[in-house]
């Protein structure tokens, strides 16, 4: 009964993301390009998390080489693949000048460590890059991400989910240090295992949650600039038109940004 339960909790996070998924999977035709991205990341998010359930459970027992050497990747792909979904919300560009620079260290580190894993002190110069490149990786992300959402307002609609899943990333993240800082194995082999695995579950499940929940995107935006403003012919005046109507006298007419 005790290792069952231990397994389940081992398994938990990356059984969140599985299913988020099929979920996000099977709405892509509904969500588009941003869609796409967010099902990219959330299959990178089950594979870092699959690795770290093979880490902890003690039927692998840690010995699983491939898990060893896909997770410090992984772990600095997932912020990047983020960082691209919010592009793909708020504005045109996805894959920018210099936007493959910041994938490109989860791959380095995914091929040096498929060739250093049979090292243990080379593997361990590895994963010393990787936590000194993960701290600075996540704080651009955050702070570029937080200044893209809000440059960008596409009416109110856009930006509540997609800002309460870059902080519940953001809080993920802390979190993830602070169990690295504990020890990661020192949870292993213990019930205790369950306050991380529950709180990461709690934490991943509401970030794909608010991520389905955003169906507005820059090119919705844009659809709805061509279509041009709302007639009584074809739809009802709302009081958001009306108060955008008032905003635009304001602006052009009076030109109250002159005062």
């Amino acid at each position: 009964m005790y290792t069952s339960l231990y397994e389940f909790f081992t398994f938990l996070p990356f059984l969140v993301c599985l299913i988020w998924c099929a979920t996000l999977g099977m709405n892509l035709k509904r969500n588009g390009r941003p869609g796409l991205l967010l099902l990219i990341f959330a299959l990178v998010c089950s594979c870092l998390y699959l690795c770290h359930a093979v880490h902890f459970s003690m039927t692998w027992n840690g010995t699983a080489q491939w898990a060893q050497w896909l997770y410090p990747g992984c772990n600095l792909a997932v912020y990047p693949l983020f960082y691209l979904y919010i592009k793909s919300l708020t504005g045109k560009e996805v894959i920018g000048k210099w936007t493959p620079m910041l994938l490109l260290p989860a791959l380095v580190v995914i091929v040096a460590g498929a060739f250093t894993v049979r090292s243990e002190s080379a593997f361990g110069i590895v994963r010393n890059v990787t936590a000194v490149i993960f701290i600075p990786l996540v704080a651009y992300v955050a702070v570029s991400g937080f200044r893209r959402l809000n440059s960008y307002r596409a009416e109110g609609r856009l930006l509540s989910p997609i800002v309460a899943m870059l902080a519940l990333l953001v809080v993920t993240s802390v979190a993830s240090a602070a169990a690295n800082i504990i020890g990661r194995d020192s949870f292993r082999g213990s019930i205790l295992l369950a306050v991380p695995s529950t709180l990461f579950s709690t934490l991943l499940y509401f970030i794909f949650y608010f991520g389905d929940q955003c169906k507005y995107s820059y090119r919705d935006f844009e659809k709805d600039i061509e279509a041009g403003p709302r007639t009584a012919e074809n739809q009802p005046i709302t009081p958001e038109d009306v108060l955008f109507g008032r905003i635009c006298s304001l602006m052009e007419e009076k030109k109250i940004y002159l005062r």
